[in-house]
Parts: C-alpha cells; sequence; structure tokens
C-alpha cells in the first residue's frame, strides 16, 4: 500500500550521524521526537487509500513532513520541499535515507487539502492531547478558556482601493479571495479573518480543546462545544473551567457537563461574583486564567499564528491545530519553547 523506503541510518555516514546526534543534541525537539510513536497518524487515515494501484507515501511520513513546517516555523511550502531533501537532521527526524526520494510540494499540498477536507486534524490533536493525560499531564485539569485573532490572507488595503463607493459596507465581503472571513473585534480594535478559541490545562499549560471561527462570532457562542470537547477528551480529568466575563451566565452549559464553575461573573451577577469571591479555589483559578495566553503568544510571535497562511476557515483551523500541536509536544518533551529560551 505505501512506498517503500531505506530510512536513515542503512549507510556508514548516516549511522555515523545519527549516533553522533543522540549524544550531542538528545534535546533537540526532532531528536526528541524521533522517538515518538506516530503510528496513531496512519490508524486514522487508512481507510482513505486504496490497497490496489500506485504506492503511496506512508501517511506518517507526509505529516511529520507537515508538522516540520510549523515546528520548524517554515515560511512556505517551497521552503518545506527544499529543506526535507538538504537538512539532515529533518531526514534523520523523517527517518528517510538520502537514497530514498521524498514527495514534492505538489503531493504535500494534496495530502494536506485531503486531511483539511476529512477533518483528520481535529483527530491528530486528541490523539496528542490523549497521550499527554496518560503520562500524567492532564490530572485534575482546571482549563482556562479564550480566544485569540487570526487575520485572514487579505491584503485589505489593497481591496479597499478597489472599492469605488465608500459606503458600500459589504464590498470587501463579496469580493473577499476568502469568503470563510469576516470582520471581527477583539476589545476595541477591529480585524478581518478568524477566531482560534481554545481552552488550555491551567497546571501543565497544554492546549486542551481547540475550535475556530470566523471573526464575527462571539466568543461565548462556540463555549458550549468547546467544553464539550474538552470534556469528551479528558472525561473525569476535566474538573473545573474559568474564563473572563464574556463566558459569564453559561453556568448551565458548564454544570451539565459535570465542570465547577470558576468563569468570571458579568458584571450584573452580584450574587454569584459575593458568592464566588468567598471561595479560595475561585481565587485561584481567576489567578491562573492568565495562562490561557502562553499558547497563544508562543504561537503567533514563533509560529506565525498571527495571520493565516491560507484561505478558509477549515485550512486556517488545520494551521491552529499543527501550531498547538507542536507547542504540546515540546511541553511534553520539555523542550524550551522558542519565548521562554533563556536570553
Amino acid at each position: 500500500m505505501f512506498k517503500e523506503l531505506k530510512g536513515f541510518g542503512g549507510n556508514l555516514f548516516e549511522a555515523e550521524f545519527a549516533k553522533n546526534v543522540r549524544a550531542n543534541y538528545a534535546s533537540h525537539i526532532l531528536v526528541k521526537l524521533s522517538d515518538f510513536d506516530w503510528s496513531f497518524i496512519r490508524e486514522e487515515v487508512k481507510d482513505y487509500y486504496s490497497k490496489t494501484g500506485q504506492h503511496a507515501f506512508d501517511p506518517v511520513l507526509m505529516f511529520k513532513i507537515l508538522f516540520l513546517k510549523e515546528a520548524m516555523q517554515l515560511n512556505s511550502d517551497y521552503q518545506l520541499e527544499e529543506l526535507i531533501n538538504l537538512h539532515i537532521l529533518f531526514r534523520f527526524f523523517l527517518n528517510v535515507s538520502f537514497d530514498d526520494q521524498l514527495p514534492d510540494r505538489s503531493t504535500i499540498v494534496v495530502f494536506r487539502n485531503i486531511l483539511v477536507e476529512k477533518s483528520v486534524f481535529d483527530k491528530f490533536f486528541h490523539r496528542i492531547v490523549l497521550y499527554a493525560q496518560e503520562k500524567g499531564f492532564l490530572k485534575d485539569c482546571l482549563g482556562a478558556a479564550d480566544s485569540t485573532v487570526i487575520e485572514a490572507k487579505v491584503n485589505l488595503s489593497r481591496w479597499a482601493k478597489k472599492k469605488e463607493d465608500e459606503n458600500d459596507k459589504d464590498y470587501i465581503d463579496r469580493n473577499s479571495p476568502d469568503k470563510d472571513a469576516a470582520f471581527g473585534a477583539k476589545g476595541e480594535k477591529k480585524f478581518y479573518g478568524y477566531k482560534s478559541h481554545q481552552i488550555t490545562d491551567v497546571q501543565s499549560g497544554l492546549v486542551v480543546a481547540a475550535l475556530t471561527t470566523p471573526a464575527n462570532v462571539h466568543d461565548v457562542k462556540p463555549f458550549p462545544d468547546l467544553l464539550a470537547l474538552g470534556k469528551a477528551l479528558l472525561q473525569e480529568s476535566f474538573l473545573a473551567i474559568t474564563g473572563d466575563k464574556a463566558y459569564g451566565g453559561r453556568a448551565k452549559e458548564i454544570f451539565d457537563l459535570g465542570l465547577i464553575d470558576f468563569v468570571i461573573p458579568k458584571d450584573n451577577q452580584d450574587f454569584e461574583k459575593k458568592w464566588k469571591e468567598s471561595n479560595d479555589d475561585y481565587v485561584y483559578a481567576r489567578s491562573m486564567r492568565c495562562m490561557v495566553e502562553v499558547p497563544f503568544a508562543v504561537g503567533k510571535r514563533s509560529y506565525r499564528l498571527k495571520r493565516s497562511r491560507y484561505w478558509g476557515e477549515l485550512k486556517t483551523h488545520a494551521q491552529s491545530l499543527l501550531t498547538y500541536m507542536a507547542y504540546n509536544l515540546k511541553k511534553i518533551f520539555a523542550v524550551p519553547l522558542p519565548t521562554e529560551t533563556a536570553a
């Protein structure tokens, strides 16, 4: 079904490199993840491959190539194609010999599009969350919910110049190359694109649930689905949720999922506010709410999550999930994140 490759280390040069890199660069993320069991990738996508006809590249190899683009903060698919062929450490991580043929850019793009179409990136992300739980990272999970802005891959200035009627408020929405993006606001700042909604476990710092919506969707709308997603994954390990006032007034949804409500009350919820502020656990949860900002900050500064690489909600969601997967795996394997590295 899949092409047979020699694998890295089959000749003297590659074997010596592998020995040296394991001895001297054991803390590098690609060295640590070279021993990670990626076989769940193959399990999740096996039904999409024909058992007859031309052999395809192993989906584990294909996904690891996509993962490299985010984990190593590469700019484009062109750069990705070039570096997987030239960079020896990338070959080591992918477990492919220099004698092995690698997929070209068009093959990589087709594979990514199939995963997006089938919503498989969500399954991959969930597998990594469950792996973290198995390793003891997500015991007694206190989740913090929030959203961040992802700008659309659209040059608004260019489209504004083409607009002939200044009163035509829907001009960009009608003519934008990204038909899923929308105008929205975060605080007082307006933007065009998407929102990435997620829940972070405040103890481990790991992202445990993520959804993407157009920018005009209020944070509270996907909140019940986000909670349900986290609860379905973590089950009894997911104990409580906190968040800012935007999530206030959702006590029933939180209670129905068996979670403790540590969301900051709205200004008009005087009784709830008084009761919560007398609870030491709530005070602690509120103080830890800022942990949800860390993956957002790292994602934007180090993984280019500030702006979508692609057009469309599904592809933007896939980009955010790959970012959170890279972030989570670096946390799990105790690799210093880019913004946490000492100066």
